[in-house]
């Protein structure tokens, strides 16, 4: 059974050259740590700051290697939530990500929504499910397609989406407003 002690202090030391800016050091420490403790409850984070290492040092491959790790064994934690936008960010700019991501395409819906161009929005929205069928943003989606259909005074779509959003994503901020939407005059 690793020595808890052992597994802090090596982990300590690795965030210590991390933060000097000793990133030879800290890359072994990291290696280290990562080889010695593989069930650690921190095992996500010293993947991370691994990836930050190798940005550092611009060997952009091996960072996205270890994002890529991170995101695949380790998708529940913490660490992934910066993880995600850094991988896409890399992989554009090591030319290997598609041009458009899902937030732009999110935000282009919700721009044509403002400004009242409710049919692009819609076709927006519609893309982004077919394109983005297991994305984070889905329940958003399918909020402001149920905003579209309200606004046109089509409650039947409007309720539809309203019951995707409830069955779907039942924890969502977006389940929460979905509820009242059909309330509202």
């Amino acid at each position: 059974m690793p020595d808890p002690n052992q597994e802090k202090a090596l982990l300590k030391k690795a965030m210590e050259f991390f933060r000097s800016g000793d990133l030879e050091n800290a890359e072994k420490k990291f290696n280290e740590f990562i080889e010695n403790y593989p069930k650690s409850e921190v095992i996500d984070n010293a993947c991370y700051n691994l990836a930050q290492v190798y940005m550092k040092l611009g060997e952009k491959q091996k960072a996205l290697e270890w994002l890529n790790y991170l995101l695949k064994h380790f998708s529940k934690s913490d660490a992934c939530y910066m993880a995600k936008d850094e991988q896409i960010a890399l992989m554009q700019e090591l030319g290997i990500a598609p041009s458009e991501i899902p937030d732009d395409l999110f935000q282009s819906g919700k721009k044509a929504y403002a400004a009242g161009e409710f049919d692009q929005a819609e076709e927006i929205f519609l893309s982004f499910i077919q394109k983005y069928p297991d994305c984070d943003l889905l329940d958003n989606v399918h909020f402001n397609l149920a905003l579209i259909y309200k606004k046109r005074g089509d409650i039947e779509k409007a309720k539809q989406q309203v019951d995707i959003i409830l069955e779907r994503f039942p924890e969502s901020d977006s389940a929460t407003y979905a509820q009242d939407l059909l309330l509202e005059d």
